[in-house]
């Protein structure tokens, strides 16, 4: 025992006693670690998703609140990207003569 996150394959026998397909792995997390963890998986949500699948969450919520953080729309992965490539790679670049062009859409 760690006291940390694990993750297991699985053996033959673990498959077999306790149903679990071959697709299937298993993990397991110390309870003082759990809140955590499903606070972060549940912050995914703002990054990973784009606005149909956040409308139907919200909807499903009896108080926007209820999830502990806000769902920003109009937000995921390729808008993150694009802020950090306006912010950290076009000031680097300006000046010089770039072999790639950089054209951003919004």
């Amino acid at each position: 025992m760690n006291n940390d996150i694990n993750i297991s394959l699985l053996s033959r026998d673990a498959r077999k006693n306790g149903g679990f397909s071959m697709q299937e792995m298993g993990a397991s997390i110390p309870i003082h670690m759990l809140q955590h963890v499903l606070d972060g998986i549940l912050e995914t949500v703002n990054l990973t998703e784009n606005n149909k699948p956040k409308q139907e969450i919200l909807s499903r919520l009896d108080d926007p609140e209820e999830l502990g953080f806000s769902i920003r729309m109009n937000y995921d992965y390729a808008i993150q990207g694009s802020e950090l490539l306006v912010k950290w790679v076009l000031p680097k670049t300006s000046g010089r003569k770039a072999g790639v062009q950089v054209v951003l859409i919004k």
